[in-house]
């Protein structure tokens, strides 16, 4: 089983969580959720290799996600039909924040899964299958 298919199983309840989840609290159920992942997929997998690259593909998720509760601003500036700049403030929350954080997952699961991938055709051609 991938960590892709781990993290489908779960969808729904990682959604609800983090939907109405401060960002601080977002981050820790996103934190415990990829542990979760990562526990289960290393209970079903065999290679030392393939275990040892899930868990640097993790810790770097887990890096990214904590960036999700940092504060602060950003200005955007744009030129007006006059040619002036006009400055605009946004920042990210609700569902922008979802959709990062559910993306760092998915980009986490798709290279893992690539290296898993690899990992399976450089072990093929080693037994000479």
């Amino acid at each position: 089983m991938t960590m892709q298919e781990l993290l489908e199983q779960d969808r729904e309840k990682l959604t609800t969580a983090l939907s109405g989840a401060e960002s601080a609290a977002a981050v820790r159920a996103l934190s415990a959720e990829l542990d979760r992942i990562l526990y289960a997929f290393n209970d079903r997998e065999e290679s030392d290799a393939v275990r040892e690259a899930a868990g640097s593909m993790m810790l770097a998720a887990k890096a990214a996600c904590s960036l999700a509760d940092c504060a602060g601003e950003t200005r955007i500036y744009g030129r007006t039909e006059y040619g002036n700049a006009a400055p605009g403030k946004g920042k990210l929350s609700g569902p922008g924040l979802l959709l990062l954080i559910l993306g760092l997952i998915a980009a986490a699961v798709t290279v893992t899964g690539a290296l898993l991938l690899a990992s399976g055709a450089e072990a093929a051609s080693a037994s000479g299958l």
